[in-house]
Order: C-alpha cells, then structure tokens, then sequence
C-alpha cells in the first residue's frame, strides 16, 4: 500500500479535499492514500468512498468501494449505475506470460530472441538468423523432437514454421527451408515468409556455389585421402563432402562422436575434420579420446566451429587439434586445411 505523509493536523475535509485535488491531477496512488484517510475519519460519508472508486487499481476494488458509498446512501443513482456498469462488465483475463515456442520457456513479454535457448525467433533478420552461434544445442534437439512429433499432415503452418526456425538457428539451413516452405504452402497469403524463404534459398545456392567453384580456387590434391568429417548438421557434411569428393578425396561422415568412434573403429582416416558443439560429447573430448588411441594417435585433427575465437583455438591446440577452420567456411580455405596436413600416403 502506498504512503504519503498525512498532512499535520489534518481533518476529513482537508484530507477528501487533497484526495479529491490528487485525483483530478491524475496522481492515483497518492489520492488512493488521502481518501482512505479521510473515509477513516468518517464512516458517514458516501464522497470519499466514491472518489476512491474513481481511483481504484482494479475493477473489483471499484466495486467494494462503490458498494460502500451505496450502503451509507442508497439513493445515490451516479453511484448505483456505476456499479451496474461495473459488475455487468466482465472481468479482465489475466495476460498470460510468453512462451518460447521452441524451448517453452516462459518470460515476460514476446522478444526477438529467447533469453534461455537463445534462438533466433524471427526471420526479419536473415543475416542474423544464419550467424547465430549462442543456440542452445541440446534445447534445440528437444524442442525438434516434440515438433517433429506433431507435425503432419493435419497441424496448421505453425508447427512447420517453428521446426523451420529450429532447424535454421542449428545452421541446417536446407532443412530449416524445406519445413518453410511447407509453412508457405500452409499459409500461402503470408507474402513475408515467402520472401524470407526466397532468401534463405539464395544463401543456400550461394554456398553450392562456393563448393562448385572448388576445384578452380583449391589448389590441386597431392593424391587421394580418406577423411572423416564428423559434424551434426547434414548440411555441413554434404557441403564439405560435396568439396573433398571434387578433389577426389574419401569422404566418411559421422553425425555424432559415437558414430564417429565406431568408424574409426573400423577405418584409420588420414585426416579428422572435427565439429566443437556437439550432443552429449563435444569436439575437444572426441579430439582427445582419437589422440589417446594408439591407433588413431596420428591422425591429425583439424577442429571445424561456429566461432573464429583464439580460445577455441587454443582449447583445440591443447586437445591434440592441428588448425581450426571457422564456419561458415570458404570450401577452397577448408580444401586447403585438409592437403596441408593429411599424413604422407
């Protein structure tokens, strides 16, 4: 409850009549205090009752003040119609909080990008969008799991449209645009989502591009190489692929650490590109457990991640990793990372 000094000495009138003068100026919470004062000091006295339902901070409040002025005059017909008024008026639904619609954490109001999966949630921002490195991996497999789980051909465009934000804040862009499009065909009125996924196409072809052109800016292989690409994007793995092959290196490709234990179980690669974020073991443990393997031990490893930071750098350089390529990677950079340091044939 609000304070305010109660002016010295003060009687009903002077209190209503400072109530009454704080209300007129719109200053509520100060002549919420007056008024009940003043109502204090006289039982009798239907006023002050109403001008405390004039500043009332809820509708039910209103109500049990005007339902008192009325039991001291049940004349007053301003006072009983107001009240008519008020109680024929429905309650005001309480605002429910926003939701994440991928991670289902709640805030306080809708945001561009949520503060606990960190996910890009709009696509006004393509540039944005596409950079993102801060998602939470692992909120983001979760919030796929339950939408993949959902959708079908009876959801509405929302639930594609949410697995196509979840796709693309993972940089699994050509999935994040294939549930898109599904959204637009859902929606077809939707001209701003049309746009954006016209947009995330031309990315996407631009990055083909960029692995087409390989072969003319990547200098020319010193033989054939097996190479392990280990990373959980499809995208990624078909990029990298699509530039080693051209090059007419082996790829192998694993979308997991366990997955990619199990072919090195089977196969010793002349080189490891390695992705840092990973589920349930990321790219420095996998580095270490390849380096501490003495049949792997001298397979070098070169680390593949979101963020072109000297201390992931160095946490790769302690993990046993020879060099560090950032994505979104050059295919000519990432071709020439490979030749340099695949072992001798």
């Amino acid at each position: 409850m609000e304070t305010y000094p109660t002016p010295p000495a003060a009687d009903f009138a002077e209190l209503l009549r400072a109530g009454i003068a704080a209300a007129k100026r719109g200053d509520k919470a100060r002549a919420r205090f007056l008024l009940r004062q003043a109502a204090s000091l006289s039982d009798g006295s239907a006023l002050a009752w109403l001008w405390l339902a004039s500043v009332a901070a809820s509708r039910e409040e209103a109500i049990g003040h005007l339902e008192k002025a009325l039991g001291i005059d049940p004349g007053h017909e301003r006072a009983r119609a107001w009240l008519g008024k008020l109680r024929a008026t429905p309650p005001a639904k309480p605002r429910r909080p926003w939701r994440c619609p991928l991670c289902l954490a709640e805030g306080v109001v809708e945001m561009g990008q949520c503060p606990t999966c960190r996910s890009v949630l709009t696509l006004d921002d393509v540039d944005l969008l596409l950079r993102n490195d801060k998602a939470d991996r692992d909120l983001l497999r979760r919030a796929i799991d339950r939408l993949e789980a959902l959708s079908g051909d009876d959801v509405g465009h929302r639930v594609h449209f949410q697995l196509g934000l979840a796709y693309l804040n993972l940089r699994r862009v050509y999935e994040g645009i294939t549930r898109l499009r599904v959204a637009s065909q859902l929606d077809p009125g939707d001209r701003k989502l049309r746009a954006a996924i016209d947009e995330l196409a031309r990315r996407l072809d631009q990055s083909m591009a960029l692995v087409e052109s390989t072969e003319r800016a990547a200098p020319g292989g010193a033989g054939k190489r097996t190479v392990l690409v280990v990373d959980d994007s499809p995208t990624v793995l078909k990029l990298v692929g699509m530039a080693l092959e051209r090059q007419g290196h082996a790829v192998l490709v694993a979308a997991n650490p366990l997955q990619a234990l199990a072919r090195l179980d089977e196969v010793t690669p002349d080189l490891v590109l390695l992705d840092i974020t990973m589920p349930h073991m990321d790219g420095f443990q996998l580095c270490k457990l390849i380096k501490s393997n003495p049949q792997t031990a001298a397979v070098p490893v070169v680390m593949l991640s979101g963020k072109d930071g000297l201390f992931d750098k160095v946490r790769g350089r302690l993990a046993g990793a020879v060099d560090h390529v950032a994505k979104p990677f050059d295919p000519a950079v990432l071709v020439q990372a490979v030749e340099r340091h695949c072992r001798p044939a």
